[in-house]
C-alpha cells in the first residue's frame, strides 16, 4: 500500500535527527518534489470516458494536466485515436456566467474528412478513376479536436463516437483519505530531496556537501524510474517473438 506524505517526512525527522519544528517546511519540499515526480516517473495516466456536449465540446477534468490519449471508445474495447485540429480557433461566444452558447471555435474553417466519402471521388463510364488530389496526409475519419485550457474544453469537429469520448490523461496529485499517497518506489527520492533542499540555501554548509545531496537525489531518482520501467523476462521474450516475422529461432 503507499504510504502517506506526513509518515514520510516524519520518518525523514527522524532518521535525520532534526526535531518537529522543521515539520512544516518538509512537508512542503515534500510536496514540491511529489508533483516534480508525478510528472517525470511515478504519475499514473487516468482513463475516463467523457460526456460530449450538444456544442461539440467536452469539459476537462478537474484535475487535467496533459493528455495521452483522446478517441472512440469502440464495441471492441479499442480505442480509435482523434488527431489534433491545427485549424479551429479558439474563440467562442459565452454567456454573463462564463458558459459557451456556440459551437466552440471557428466555424469558418475546418478539417474536412475526404477520404471516407465515395462521392469524392471522380467516376468515368462507372468507373473509379480516381480520387480529390492535393489534400495533405493525415486525414482521420474520427474526428479532430483542440484543446482551449483557459476556457477547460476540447473542442471537437468531424466526431462520430456518438455521445461520449474516451480520454487518457495525466491527473494532478490525488488524495488519499485526505492525505497524499507517496508510492513505495519514490519515499527515497522524496526523502533524498528534502535532504538536499533544506541545506540548498544554507551558507553555512560547505558546497562540497550540498552537491553530494544533490547527487544523492539524482541516484535515488534513477533508481525509481528504473523501478517503474522494471519488466519481467517473459515480457522481455514475448515482445522480442511478437516483433519477428521470420521463423522463430528461440
Amino acid at each position: 500500500m503507499n504510504t502517506t506524505i506526513d509518515s514520510v517526512v516524519r520518518e525523514w525527522l527522524f532518521e535525520s535527527g532534526n526535531t518537529e519544528h522543521k515539520y512544516a517546511r518538509a512537508l512542503s519540499l515534500a510536496l514540491g518534489c511529489l508533483r516534480t515526480l508525478n510528472l517525470d516517473v511515478s504519475g499514473q495516466p487516468v482513463a475516463k470516458l467523457l460526456t460530449v456536449n450538444s456544442n461539440d465540446t467536452v469539459d476537462l477534468p478537474k484535475d487535467y494536466i496533459s493528455l495521452i490519449t483522446l478517441g472512440i471508445y469502440d464495441t471492441g474495447g479499442k480505442i480509435r485515436p482523434l488527431y489534433p485540429s491545427f485549424t479551429r480557433g479558439k474563440d467562442v461566444v459565452v454567456d454573463s456566467c462564463g458558459k459557451i452558447l456556440s459551437p466552440a471555435g471557428n466555424t469558418g474553417i475546418s478539417e474536412v474528412i475526404y477520404w471516407e466519402y465515395n462521392d469524392h471521388s471522380f467516376f468515368n463510364f462507372g468507373e473509379i478513376t480516381g480520387g480529390m488530389f492535393g489534400l495533405g496526409g493525415g486525414q482521420n475519419m474520427n474526428g479532430y479536436y483542440k484543446i482551449n485550457e483557459e476556457l477547460g474544453y476540447i473542442a471537437l469537429e468531424g466526431y462520430s463516437g456518438g455521445s461520449t469520448i474516451y480520454m487518457e490523461y495525466l491527473s494532478d496529485l490525488s488524495r488519499t483519505d485526505g492525505q497524499f499517497a507517496v508510492h513505495p518506489y519514490i519515499i527515497d527520492t522524496v526523502k533524498s530531496y528534502i535532504t538536499w533542499k533544506m541545506v540548498e540555501s544554507n551558507l553555512n554548509v560547505a558546497l562540497n556537501q550540498k552537491e553530494v545531496f544533490r547527487r544523492n537525489y539524482i541516484i535515488e531518482k534513477k533508481k525509481s524510474v528504473a523501478r517503474f520501467k522494471s519488466f519481467t523476462k517473459e515480457e522481455f521474450l514475448q515482445t522480442m517473438r511478437k516483433g519477428n516475422k521470420l521463423a522463430p529461432k528461440f
